[in-house]
């Protein structure tokens, strides 16, 4: 969905401290609209464990879950006050993200299905590097741990994306 922004409109003041007049000066003044997405970052929280088992994952993935520690870290798996799984190839690079508390950080220049994941509406779609993205809220206007993205990294096909979400299977929390 998206939202027009007005771009918010700033008038400076300026008072001279000598004994003259003061005078009052006006910053010139420009409206624009934009028909951008506009993401916020609440502040951050700890969430507890991501309560979803992935049953099937892209074939390129290893069954080796890494130490985050031990990732190199991109925009996906550094948002603070998240909770992250990681899955690798067999070259050690990034194939699967899971992140729980937060929304992606990225603009979504691309189209989008939506897709239902536990009984929550969620959108799907191909970023512009190849990856996939997949995210959902489990409460509209919950809170920030009822936030959920994944991230399939190039090269994935779509079909193996539709897999892995069909196969996510929902564990206490």
């Amino acid at each position: 969905m998206r939202r027009v922004v007005p771009v918010m409109l700033a008038f400076v003041v300026v008072a001279c401290s000598s004994g003259a007049e003061p005078s009052t000066t006006t910053a010139p003044v420009a409206t624009t609209m934009s028909t951008t997405a506009v993401t916020t970052t609440a502040a951050a929280v700890d969430c507890r464990s991501i309560p979803y088992e992935v049953g099937e994952l892209p074939n390129r993935v290893v069954d080796d879950r890494p130490d985050p520690d031990d990732v190199p870290q991109d925009e996906f798996t550094t948002v603070p006050g998240t909770v992250s799984r990681l899955w690798l190839d067999e070259d050690g690079n990034l194939a699967v993200v899971f992140v729980r508390g937060a929304l992606p950080p990225v603009a979504w220049p691309g189209d989008r299905g939506e897709v239902s994941i536990d009984g929550a509406r969620g959108v799907a779609g191909q970023l512009e590097d190849g990856s996939w993205m997949v995210a959902w809220l489990e409460e509209e206007g919950g809170e920030p741990c009822d936030r959920y993205f994944m991230v399939f990294y190039a090269p994935v096909e779509a079909s193996e994306v539709e897999a892995a979400v069909a196969s996510l299977n929902r564990t206490a929390d």
